[in-house]
């Protein structure tokens, strides 16, 4: 009987409107952005510390980018054979010089000078973070977050984004215009800062420029093509900025990408260091990845059905890529 009076009291009792749904929301927004922020910074935190770790992955790093911005900001140092063919960009030392001159200003007698440029190419390898979660979050908030995590914490994001290459400065503005193209309904900025960023990172790794021709007429060639001219267009500021480097330097704008491919496909001067073969990479990907990448392609081969259109086109994207490579 007491059962039955607390179950009718319950029916009887007025349903009050429910005031503090909007604070919850705020509050569960708050909490996410907390959320995030604490990723990133852990993020941040990991970079960094590879970034200050002693370490060499390739030695172009030093010869053909630490050491040529040393020259642009202390008057001396080594020129590789490289800078002798104008083969090279001056885009990456020229930005090296400007962390590099403020940690001599810091700490004249330090070694702020050499580690304050890898602490800048650490904190702009972020973005990919951003892009990550953008990706993920094409599929729902789960896989946001899962993306967002791996981004941060994968090994190879972690140890490359401490080194001063070409590659992860690329990919650090690869993914995020990726990300922004996909976003194309966000508005004309979004598209332009696309096409500035694509073009951009093809220029720091213009090995990477068929792949990224590839997605961008893949992204906007059916129902996007009045989007195409906003892309150019910021494709076109990434490229004068290019050849205002080259110009600077006293080189023909985009002289040393002809430069580059004579004298490794033509006159052969890569092969006096060394190659693996078409087969080097999957050589590569096993020692790197191991199960986790065979982990990897089983869940792409059975549930890549699945896919967002967009990521399907950023995946073949990565295999031509791969496949040019």
């Amino acid at each position: 009987m007491q059962t039955i009076m607390i179950c009718m009291e319950y029916r009887l009792t007025p349903v009050k409107p429910q005031v503090a749904a909007p604070a919850m929301g705020l509050t569960f927004i708050r909490q996410t952005r907390l959320a995030i922020l604490i990723v990133v910074l852990a993020a941040l935190a990991l970079r960094s510390s590879a970034a200050l770790t002693l370490s060499l992955h390739h030695a172009d790093e030093i010869g053909q980018y630490l050491d040529q911005a040393h020259r642009l900001v202390f008057g001396y140092g080594t020129e590789p054979w490289e800078y002798r063919a104008e083969m090279r960009s001056w885009l990456i030392p020229l930005f090296l010089s400007g962390p590099m001159a403020l940690g001599d200003i810091l700490a004249p007698e330090g070694s702020l000078y050499l580690n304050l440029p890898k602490l800048a190419v650490a904190f702009l390898s972020l973005p990919v973070l951003w892009a990550a979660w953008s990706f993920g979050r094409l599929l729902s908030r789960e896989h946001a977050w899962i993306a967002l995590w791996v981004a941060a914490i994968w090994f190879e994001f972690i140890f490359f984004a401490g080194h001063v290459l070409s590659e992860p400065l690329a990919l650090a503005a690869i993914l995020p215009g990726a990300a922004l193209l996909m976003r194309g309904s966000d508005g004309r900025l979004s598209l332009i800062a696309a096409g500035f960023l694509l073009a951009l990172g093809a220029v720091l790794r213009f090995h990477y420029g068929p792949a990224i021709v590839f997605f961008v007429i893949a992204m906007c060639w059916r129902e996007r093509r009045n989007q195409l001219k906003l892309v150019f267009g910021g494709a076109i500021v990434a490229l004068i900025l290019s050849a205002l480097a080259d110009m600077v330097m006293g080189q023909v704008p985009f002289q040393w990408m002809v430069n580059n491919a004579y004298q490794n496909l033509i006159a052969n001067r890569a092969d006096a260091y060394g190659s693996s073969g078409p087969l080097g990479y999957f050589a590569g990907l096993r020692d790197w990845w191991g199960l986790v990448g065979l982990g990897i392609l089983l869940l792409l081969a059975f549930d890549g059905r699945r896919l967002h259109p967009n990521l399907a086109i950023l995946f073949w994207t990565a295999i031509v890529n791969f496949g040019l490579h």
